[in-house]
């Protein structure tokens, strides 16, 4: 009787570790995605930094090359 107690109880156990198995790949998926998405995030922060540091040069290029045009008209009025 004792035996047949003892494989229920592992026949049970087996059948409820198949049963998790798929909720467990389920969750490793999920935290995959979740390191994804930071990442995704990461390199999106970085873009818009990135950009906003381009933007920001631009109109100090412009005086820069609306100088040197002046400079090029002075000199060639000389």
């Amino acid at each position: 009787m004792q035996k047949w107690s003892v494989i229920a109880v592992c026949v049970l156990s087996l059948m409820i570790l198949l049963m998790l198995k798929p909720m467990r790949d389920q969750y490793l998926e999920l935290v995959e995605l979740e390191e994804e998405y930071e990442r995704v995030q990461l390199t999106t922060q970085a873009y818009r930094m990135s950009v906003q540091q381009f933007n920001d040069d631009i109109p100090f290029e412009i005086r820069e090359l609306e100088q040197m045009k002046q400079r090029l008209q002075v000199d060639s009025q000389s």
